[in-house]
C-alpha cells in the first residue's frame, strides 16, 4: 500500500542462512552489510569463505578504509574475522616491497590456523617471489591450493600436503630435485597445473591418483632456432592433459591418456615426436597453430605411428596453406570415428607458418616443408586392391589407397568472427574428402549461428556458407549411400 514501508524479510532469515550467503560473495560486500541495521552487525565475521582481492577502485567506491590501502584493509578485516573454521580463503594482491611479505606471513598464518582447506595466493604484477613460510608447507588439512609468485627455497625443504588434491603454481621456478619432492609432499594429488615457470627438465608423474595435468607457457621458444632440452613428461597413469602457449616438452610412456588439448607452439621439428608421444589419447584436440604445423609433416611417418585417436576436435581457419595438411593428418587417424571442426576458435593464431616455417626448424633435419601431397590427388577415389596390384610403386601404406573406415560423424561448427564468404572452396574440399574416404559415414552435421550478423557483410555469412556447402556436398559422389548431410542453427556457444 502506498505510504507503507516495505518488510525486510530478508533480515527476518536465520543467522545461519544469512552468514551463508554473506560467504558467497568478496568480503569487501559482506562487511558492508553491518550498515544495513543493527541486525547485520558482526553478522559477516562469521563467514567461512573469506576472499579478497586488490582493486583500488573498488575500495574508492566503497569507502572501506581507503586510505589505510590494501594491505591494512585486509589485516583490519581479518582481526575482525570470528570464525573458527575459514573453508576458502583467496587472496589476490600486488605486492609493491619486500615489507609485504611480512603481511603475507600473517594472512598465511590466519588460514592455517583456521584450517583453511582451499587457498590461493597471488601476487600480481611481482618484481620478487615470497618465499612460502614454513606453516604453510605442513598445512596438513589443505585438499586446493593455488600460488603465484611464491619460492620453495631451498631443494631440502619438507612438504606436507596428505590431503591436497589439487595444485596450481604460477610464475615459480623449480629445479628437477624440487618437483620431485613436491610431488612426493603430494600423495593424494589429482590435478596439477603449472604456469610460466622454467628450469626443470623432467616431470616424473608416478602417482596413479594424478590424473590431470595443465601446462601453460612453460620454456618460451624465444628468438632464432636454439635447441634446448625437451622437459620430459613421464606419465603412464595421466589420463587428461592440456598444453597452452610456448611449450618445448615431449611425452613418454604417456599410456593412459584419454585426451589431449594443445593449443600450444612448438619447434616446428619436433610436431612429430610430441604427437606420436600423444598417440595413446582418445580425444585430440589442436588449435589454429597445430592446424598449419600440420602442413610440413609428411604422411608415411604419421601413418607409421600407432594412433588410438577415435575423437579429433580442429580449432581455427581452413585456408588453402593448411587444407593438406589437414587432409593428410585425418588420414593417419585409422580409429577415427568423431571428427569436428571449429571455424576461427581457441585462442593462439599467427601468420602461415609455410611462408616462414625455414626460420624454425632444423635445417639438417629431414623436415619437408613444401607438402608433397595435393587436394587433387586426396580427392581422389580410394584406390582398389585391383588398382594396386597393377601398380608396382604402391603399397598397402599408400596414401591413395586410405580410408576412414572407422568414421561415422564429421561435424562442422561455425564460430567466425570475420568473413565467411570467401571460405566456400575449402570447406568443400574437406568435405568432399570425408565422403569420398569413409565408408561407414552416418552424418556430417553443418551447425552455424543463430541470429548472427558478421561485422564485416552485415548479415549471417555463416548460415549461408553452411547452406551452399551443403548444396555442394549434396551433389557430390559419397562412399557411404547411408550418410545423411544435415544443416542446423544453434545459440550455444560453439568453441
Amino acid at each position: 500500500m502506498a505510504g507503507q514501508s516495505k518488510e525486510d524479510r530478508m533480515s527476518l532469515l536465520p543467522d545461519e542462512i544469512l552468514i551463508n550467503i554473506l560467504s558467497r560473495i568478496p568480503i569487501s560486500d559482506a562487511c558492508r552489510t553491518e550498515r544495513l541495521s543493527r541486525r547485520w552487525r558482526n553478522l559477516w565475521t562469521q563467514v567461512c569463505n573469506v576472499r579478497f582481492f586488490d582493486d583500488y577502485d573498488d575500495i574508492l567506491v566503497h569507502n572501506i578504509a581507503a586510505e589505510d590501502g590494501f594491505f591494512s584493509f585486509v589485516d583490519r578485516v581479518l582481526s575482525r574475522c570470528a570464525s573458527s573454521r575459514i573453508r576458502r580463503f583467496w587472496i589476490q594482491f600486488k605486492s609493491r616491497q619486500e615489507a609485504d611479505f611480512s603481511a603475507v606471513n600473517r594472512w598465511i598464518q590466519f588460514a592455517v590456523d583456521r584450517s583453511a582447506d582451499d587457498i590461493l595466493l597471488m601476487q600480481q604484477a611481482a618484481s620478487h617471489p615470497i618465499p612460502i613460510p614454513e606453516i604453510l608447507l605442513s598445512h596438513l588439512t589443505i585438499e586446493k591450493l593455488k600460488l603465484k609468485s611464491f619460492a620453495f627455497g631451498r631443494e631440502d625443504r619438507a612438504i606436507n600436503w596428505p590431503f591436497l588434491r589439487s595444485l596450481t603454481l604460477g610464475s615459480v621456478n623449480l629445479s628437477d630435485k624440487a618437483v620431485a619432492r613436491l610431488l612426493q609432499g603430494c600423495p593424494a594429488l589429482e590435478t596439477l597445473e603449472l604456469s610460466h615457470y622454467g628450469y626443470f627438465r623432467e616431470l616424473r608423474i608416478g602417482s596413479s591418483r594424478l590424473k590431470r595435468l595443465i601446462l601453460e607457457s612453460c620454456f618460451p621458444l624465444g628468438l632464432g632456432c636454439g635447441y634446448g632440452p625437451w622437459l620430459d613428461i613421464h606419465a603412464p597413469h595421466l589420463r587428461h592433459l592440456e598444453i597452452y602457449g610456448a611449450a618445448d616438452c615431449r611425452l613418454l610412456g604417456a599410456s593412459s591418456l584419454a585426451d589431449v588439448t594443445l593449443d600450444c607452439e612448438l619447434k616446428l621439428y619436433r610436431v612429430h615426436d610430441f604427437l606420436a608421444g600423444a598417440c595413446h589419447a582418445k580425444r585430440l584436440s589442436l588449435s589454429p597453430w597445430f592446424l598449419e604445423a600440420l602442413s610440413v609433416l609428411e604422411f608415411d611417418k604419421l601413418s607409421a605411428v600407432k594412433f588410438n585417436c577415435k575423437e579429433l576436435a580442429l580449432h581455427g581457419h581452413i585456408m588453402t596453406y593448411n587444407i593438406t595438411g589437414i587432409a593428410t593428418f585425418l588420414l593417419a587417424l585409422p580409429h577415427l570415428a568423431t571428427f569436428e571442426v571449429y571455424l576461427g576458435s581457441m585462442t593462439f593464431f599467427r601468420a602461415p607458418l609455410i611462408f616462414k616455417a625455414v626460420d624454425c626448424y632444423d635445417s639438417n633435419s629431414d623436415l619437408t616443408i613444401v607438402p608433397h601431397n595435393n587436394m587433387e590427388e586426396l580427392l581422389r577415389e580410394p584406390c582398389t586392391e585391383k588398382d594396386k596390384e597393377g601398380c608396382k610403386d604402391s603399397s598397402f601404406d599408400d596414401l591413395n589407397s586410405v580410408r576412414l573406415n572407422n568414421l561415422k560423424e564429421f561435424k562442422l561448427f561455425h564460430s567466425y568472427w570475420c568473413c565467411s564468404d570467401d571460405r566456400l572452396d575449402e570447406l568443400s574440399q574437406l568435405g568432399e574428402l570425408v565422403l569420398r574416404r569413409a565408408p561407414y559415414l552416418e552424418r556430417l552435421c553443418l551447425v552455424a549461428k543463430k541470429e548472427w550478423q558478421c561485422g564485416q557483410c552485415s548479415r549471417n555469412c555463416g548460415s549461408e556458407l553452411f547452406s551452399k556447402l551443403a548444396l555442394h556436398l549434396n551433389q557430390c559422389p559419397k562412399l557411404s549411400p547411408d550418410a545423411l548431410i544435415h544443416i542446423s542453427e544453434s545459440n550455444a556457444h560453439l568453441s
